[in-house]
């Protein structure tokens, strides 16, 4: 993928929480035997969030665009909230973003964290991946307003607010 690192998933299952109670909001899905239920009569939310590195999401992971489509399928169709984050540049991404919005029965949800590149560098100077990634690879890294262009996509400019 033209040296970005891919995203990855976050995906949390909420159960219904006995009256005056709050919910289970720690089960998270892991790689093991459990895989969640669906929660009843309620619409699994979508929430794609995209941004430069090091303008306020955490690190991605390793994955590839039709496994992120398949996981983000699989888990709303089963009724698990899905936060889908990473650089997700819309050059490789777009289709596929567009795609699992469009198709998404529930309410999605699409932000784009826009922080200026000098804020980006400073950020990840910061942090322990800011000395195993030099600057001038992490500055290749960067697309300047991004946007996917989905209906309903919000731009968040993080640079004026920090």
């Amino acid at each position: 993928m033209d040296g970005f690192p891919a995203p990855r998933a976050a995906l949390t299952r909420v159960r219904p929480a006995p009256p005056g109670e709050a919910p289970d909001c720690k089960s998270w899905l892991t790689s093991g035997p459990g895989v969640p239920t669906s929660v009843d009569h309620v619409l699994p939310h979508l929430v794609v969030l995209r941004g430069n590195a090091a303008s306020g999401k955490s690190t991605p992971a390793a994955d590839n665009i039709a496994l992120i489509a398949h996981m983000v399928r699989y888990c709303t169709g089963i009724g698990v909230h899905v936060i889908l984050e990473g650089i997700l540049v819309a050059e490789h991404y777009r289709s596929m973003l567009h795609e699992l919005v469009s198709e998404h029965p529930g309410p999605s949800y699409v932000f784009y964290l826009d922080v200026p590149r000098e804020e980006t560098v400073r950020r990840h100077q910061a942090r322990p991946l800011g000395v195993e990634v030099p600057v001038e690879e992490f500055r290749g890294w960067y697309a300047a307003a991004d946007l996917l262009g989905v209906p309903g996509e919000l731009e968040r400019d993080r640079g004026r607010h920090l």
